[in-house]
C-alpha cells in the first residue's frame, strides 16, 4: 500500500510526514558511499522504497482517417492537444512498463470558437477604453 512520497530536503534530511519525524539521507546510502539502497525499513515497520523516476514528457503519434480515406497525422503530447473539427484529443497517460498503449481523452466542444471570439472582443474593448479619451459635455 502506497502511503506517500518523500523527498530529500536541502538539509539532507527526509521529512517522513504524518508525525513520523525525519530520517537522515546518509542512512539510505550503501556502505556510506554514493549509491542509494533500494529499500529501508523504518523503525515503525514501514518500508521506504526507491522507485524509478517519473517521465517528464511523453508523446504519441496520432492519426485521423477521414471518410474519404485521407490520413492526418499529428503528434499528441501532454498539454498539447490535437484539435480536429469540434473535437479536441488529450494525451492523459501511457503504459510506462511496456509502452504498449496510451490513455487519451476526447472532448467535443462546438461552442469553443464563440467563447474564444467573445474573449477577444472583450479584451479589445477593454484595450480601446484605455486609449479612448473622454470629453466632458456641458
Amino acid at each position: 500500500v502506497l502511503v506517500g512520497k518523500v523527498a530529500i530536503g536541502k538539509d539532507g534530511n527526509i521529512d517522513l510526514g504524518k508525525g513520523m519525524g525525519t530520517l537522515s539521507a546518509s542512512v539510505l546510502k550503501k556502505d556510506g558511499g554514493s549509491e542509494w539502497v533500494s529499500q529501508h525499513i523504518l523503525p515503525n515497520g514501514y518500508l521506504l522504497q526507491k522507485t524509478g523516476e517519473t517521465d517528464k514528457f511523453y508523446l504519441a503519434d496520432f492519426q485521423i482517417i477521414e471518410k474519404n480515406g485521407t490520413r492526418i497525422t499529428r503528434e499528441l503530447a501532454v498539454n498539447h492537444p490535437v484539435a480536429y473539427g469540434d473535437w479536441r484529443f488529450y494525451l492523459m497517460s501511457y503504459d510506462s512498463e511496456g509502452n504498449r498503449y496510451v490513455l487519451m481523452m476526447a472532448r467535443r466542444d462546438p461552442g469553443r470558437i464563440i467563447v474564444v471570439s467573445g474573449c477577444w472582443i472583450l479584451f479589445l474593448a477593454i484595450a480601446a477604453m484605455c486609449w479612448y479619451r473622454k470629453t466632458a459635455a456641458c
